[in-house]
């Protein structure tokens, strides 16, 4: 399949190119999970564009709520793949550090858009730098339905892990419930679960809704999860 992909800040995309990746998101989530329309609108903040722009913009609005109080993103990108000016997927990714790093080096509470230029003491800006302290957290993917199981997630994956440091360890956060299938696509490509003893239970479909076991997956590095895709 021919496909053009491309990388962008999340501020190099406008509010209404935001929409339409919402809208695809929306539709590829229909066909990959077993719910009702409104707990899929409910899943993508389908009703509340403004919460899901901003939390695009900048992951950290979800510290606390879907996501872990102890984490901190940074450096987030956003992969787009098109075929003749049609909209096939997207992906997501930042940079991501633990609050007990963050607090160790007296980082700052929010490290999105940080330089280390700015950071002052050498020993903060190395840890803050360091690879293997640093993880690529890969947030999402969506991928039109009549385009699925055809290599375009892959070609997303592919270009946010290039633009990446190679030895990064590579995140992600998987609901086995509710897509069943993707641990074990992550498994062959090296991610293992993590931090079992902290399962994190999230409301995805609604307040009112059972909630949903979110399970932490990790694999060593970019350059171990690129000799898997290669």
């Amino acid at each position: 399949m021919s496909l053009e992909v491309k990388t962008y800040h999340p501020l190099e995309i406008d509010s209404e190119q935001w929409r339409d990746l919402q809208n695809l998101q929306r539709q590829a989530s229909k066909n990959v999970i077993d719910r009702p329309p409104e707990d899929i609108d409910y899943l993508v903040k389908w009703n509340d564009f403004n919460a899901f722009y901003e939390s695009h913009i900048d992951p950290n609005q979800e510290v606390g709520k879907q996501y872990r109080p102890d984490q901190s993103y940074s450096n987030p990108r956003v992969a787009i793949a098109t075929q003749s000016n049609e909209l096939i997927g997207w992906a997501y990714s930042a940079d991501n550090v633990s609050w007990r790093i963050r607090k160790k080096f007296h980082l700052p509470e929010n490290l999105l858009g940080v330089d280390l230029k700015f950071i002052d003491r050498k020993e903060e800006a190395y840890k803050y730098a360091s690879e293997d302290r640093r993880y690529l957290w890969l947030r999402e993917f969506a991928v039109k339905p009549n385009f699925q199981d055809q290599g375009v997630a892959k070609q997303l994956g592919r270009i946010l892990l290039k633009q990446a440091l190679p030895n990064q360890p590579v995140t992600a956060y998987v609901w086995p419930d509710e897509i069943y299938f993707l641990p074990e696509v992550l498994m062959r490509l090296g991610f293992k679960y993590t931090d079992l003893k902290n399962i994190k239970n999230v409301k995805l479909f609604g307040e009112d809704k059972p909630a949903t076991q979110q399970m932490r997956m990790q694999a060593p590095s970019i350059c171990a999860v690129l000799n898997k895709l290669a």
